[in-house]
This record gives C-alpha cells, structure tokens and sequence, in this order.
C-alpha cells in the first residue's frame, strides 16, 4: 500500500552558530508522499545553505528511512525517492555536513522555551552558574553563553562588530518593531532595512531576522 499524499506546510528550523532561531515554513505545490515530503525539506534547507554560503551543516531530521538511506545503511528501493536522494547526496559535502536523527519533541521544546522566555537559561547560567540537566542543552547555552554578558540585570550580546546588544523578551521586541516601524523612527522600513534599523538602536534576540521579515509583510502600509 503506497503512503498517503499530503500538501500540509512544511516547519523548518534553523540554528546559526551565533545560536540564532529562524523558523521557516512552505507548501509544497503538489502530491507528495511522506517521504518525498521529507526528502523535499531537506533539499529546501540545503539549497538555501548553498545559496547563503555555509560553511558547515549539522542536518536533524525524525525521518528513520530518509536518514539512514542518506547514511548509505538502506538501500533507496523506490524508484520516485531516488531523484531526490541523489540530489539531496549532491547538494550535501560528505567530509563537512552531519546527518543525525532528532527526537519527535525537540522542536517543541525550542518553542516551549522561547515562550517562557529565551534569556533565562543563559542568565542562569551567566549569574549563578546554572545549567539544565539536559546535556545537550547544558552544551548549546555553554556555547552560546560566550558571546553573552549579563551586567547589573540586563543581558547583552556582543555583536560581530563588538558591539553590545540589549536582550529583549517577546513583548519587548513586538515594541521595538514598531518603533523601528513608523512613528519616532520615521519613514517605514523592508523587512531587511528594519532588522538593521533595530541592531542600529542596540537590541537584540534571536529570532529578529524572520520577526522583522514577517513584521514588513503584515504591515498594510507597505
């Protein structure tokens, strides 16, 4: 029995090494397979790793079949899966990109904790020393805590340029889009402009790219 076809959105997630969150979604624009849709994913993150020139790659996905058969444990038996696969395999450099199978619940996790709020665990671990118990995040906030200082109740991130940041929580930062935005910052900003007008002002979270990008979009001024 062939795998049922579904046109859902695609949620994808992208961590820079600076331990920024980018959350992308798509549509596929035809009937796809479970499969197929897991191998078309991929090949959309690739592309666009390509397109932004990185250096190195570390893929997760929950796909047993597409994992292990990208790993060469499986053999690729579907004759409609093999194009994919061999694009996915020319897109991919074997000596830089990982390939490793995630848990179901790890993207909920991501959101479970930016709701509550994303600079606690690093404040956390900034003012007292404080690490979660789970080892990979005790590793992810250890790495991303380098670019961080937490000075008289405020955490700041150090900019590329040296330059220190001020941290904003959820509402914070739905504030600054709309400062940056109109009114007291003037004329109306791109989604591209804003997210430079913003770091311009000193702010900073992890998510202002695709914030500022959907912000522009909404905007019926535009």
């Amino acid at each position: 029995m062939e795998p049922p076809i579904k046109r859902e959105p695609v949620l994808e997630l992208y961590f820079t090494s600076e331990g920024e969150v980018l959350p992308y979604s798509f549509t596929l624009t035809q009937n796809c397979s479970n499969n197929m849709t897991k191998y078309q994913a991929l090949i959309f993150g690739l592309e666009m790793a390509v397109d932004t020139k990185q250096q190195h790659l570390n893929v997760y996905g929950d796909s047993q079949l597409v994992i292990n058969q990208l790993l060469g444990l499986y053999e690729v038996k579907k004759p409609e899966l093999l194009p994919y696969h061999n694009y996915a395999k020319m897109l991919m450099r074997d000596d830089e990109d990982d390939i490793f199978q995630e848990e179901e619940n790890h993207v909920m996790e991501v959101f479970e904790i930016e709701e509550e709020d994303w600079r606690q665990p690093l404040v956390d671990y900034l003012k007292y020393g404080k690490l979660p118990s789970d080892p990979r995040r005790r590793i992810d906030i250890q790495r991303r805590a380098t670019c961080f200082i937490y000075y008289k109740g405020t955490l700041y991130r150090r900019s590329v340029e040296g330059i220190f940041l001020c941290c904003l929580s959820d509402d914070e930062k739905d504030q600054a889009m709309e400062e940056a935005h109109s009114g007291v910052c003037g004329a109306r900003q791109s989604g591209p402009k804003l997210h430079f007008r913003i770091k311009t002002m000193g702010y900073y979270w992890p998510t202002m790219v695709k914030d500022c990008i959907d912000y522009a979009k909404r905007c019926q001024a535009c």
